[in-house]
């Protein structure tokens, strides 16, 4: 399958360049995988120093959207298929964060802002927060966002193993996913400098 809006080859190519690895770098696809995009600049944002943790949770959030989407499609409200992705492949081992990251996503994404108007409260980016993703006292709610990008980098390989596992049975849906929302057309442009593979450095899995 090919159109204007997805690079050419079987589902199998296409899976494989939308789950491209974004430590190598890709010289002039015309379309790069949005996914792959993302990735880049987290990575740049997590890994300078110091880190940009803003820009860095509002690209990882705009991640965990994309994947959604891929995942769950949109017929949803977006509150429900953002925590129900999240509680599949991104807390699942602590399902009740899935609801705290939402708000904060939507504060950041809409709002741009960092106020939790049910609780009143504050929100704080930081990192080191031990084990702890979300810790909340009298007065702020602190999200780790090195502790998120590493859960949002740790759910890569379990989405492209639950769209490998459906890619038949959901072959169309899929294919039409990838063509609205996984690649972006670029003209004969340099775009981005590549991030080297030395830089590139995430923990993946539960943390």
């Amino acid at each position: 399958m090919s159109s204007k809006h997805l690079p050419s080859g079987k589902i199998d190519e296409i899976i494989e360049k939308f789950f491209s690895d974004p430590s190598i770098r890709v010289d002039q696809p015309n379309y790069f995988s949005n996914l792959y995009l993302l990735r880049k600049e987290a990575n740049i944002c997590m890994t300078v120093s110091p880190k940009t943790l803003w820009a860095g949770a509002m690209v990882v959030f705009a991640g965990i959207d994309l994947l959604g989407k891929l995942n769950r499609g949109t017929k949803e409200t977006v509150t429900k298929r953002f925590t129900k992705f999240c509680e599949e492949f991104v807390v699942y081992d602590d399902k009740g964060l899935a609801a705290p990251l939402y708000k904060l996503r939507c504060a950041m994404m809409h709002s741009f802002s960092l106020y939790e108007s049910d609780s009143k409260k504050r929100y704080l980016l930081t990192e080191g927060l031990g084990k702890e993703i979300v810790v909340a006292d009298n007065n702020y709610i602190h999200f780790d966002v090195a502790r998120i990008y590493a859960r949002f980098e740790g759910c890569i390989p379990k989405v492209k193993s639950w769209i490998e596992l459906n890619k038949v049975t959901l072959k169309n849906d899929l294919m039409e996913r990838f063509e609205e929302y996984g690649f972006t057309y670029v003209a004969d442009q340099q775009i981005f400098v590549p991030v080297s593979t030395a830089t590139f450095t995430v923990s993946g899995g539960p943390v």
